[in-house]
């Protein structure tokens, strides 16, 4: 599959921003099942309940009206994409995929300064060497 055809690199980096944007939204809208955590994350016991509103109260309607506003589930397509994008991010070293994943959420740099504990400059350029990376992992599927 061609994805950069004659693109230049500038235009490349910026489909692979695009992609990985729209990777980190289509990971938010999945749904996860008590199936898709690891063992150590998950019980067999259903969820309690504490609050005796909840059974008929404004607390299960307020759950009834955000199961309705919940978006869909993703695409195929878009889930073909989001798998495309995830084997970009295996160029990327481990220590600075949350630097590239949490730019393509939606974080500014000054969040992920304090989150990291670099600076600003030192992020950015984590960053742009992560997106070059990427690119030339998605050059090599592309040959």
């Amino acid at each position: 599959m061609t994805v950069f055809g004659k693109l230049s690199f500038a235009e490349a980096v910026g489909l692979i921003e695009t992609r990985l944007r729209e990777a980190a939204q289509t990971l938010g809208v999945i749904r996860l099942t008590r199936g898709d955590l690891p063992n150590g994350y998950s019980s067999s016991w259903p969820d309690v309940v504490h609050d005796w509103a909840a059974y008929g109260g404004e607390v299960a309607k307020q759950r009834q009206k955000d199961a309705i506003n919940r978006p869909g589930a993703p695409s195929p397509d878009a889930l073909d994409r989001l798998d495309q994008a995830m084997v970009w991010l295996w160029a990327v070293k481990h220590d600075d995929r949350p630097v590239v994943m949490a730019r393509a959420a939606g974080c500014s740099w000054r969040q992920l300064e304090d989150r990291d504990g670099r600076c600003i400059r030192t992020l950015q350029t984590v960053h742009q060497v992560a997106l070059e990376a990427m690119f030339v992992r998605a050059m090599e599927k592309e040959k």
